[in-house]
């Protein structure tokens, strides 16, 4: 599925333009309803600045994908993860 592309192109493509793909990239799970994406970005440690939890959640609500703004606010909570 997705999730198998993605890993694909992480691990074989350079990635040289700026981080905010992997933003935009976090906030389509979250409006498409794909934890196991928002999932994995995090397992690859991204540095996430606050201001974008806000935005995940946000759109994981107005989506209605409950669960995801849930695991997002955890993560958060959490601060284990750095900002980028």
């Amino acid at each position: 599925g997705h999730l198998e592309v993605i890993k694909w192109l992480y691990q074989n493509c350079k990635i040289t333009g700026p981080i905010i793909h992997v933003y935009r990239a976090i906030n389509n799970a979250a409006q498409s309803g794909h934890l196991e994406i928002i999932q994995w970005f995090f397992e690859q440690k991204f540095l996430i600045k606050n201001e974008y939890y806000n935005q995940f959640i946000q759109t994981a609500i107005n989506h209605k994908h409950h669960e995801i703004a849930k695991w997002l606010e955890n993560k958060r909570t959490e601060k284990n993860i750095t900002t980028i």
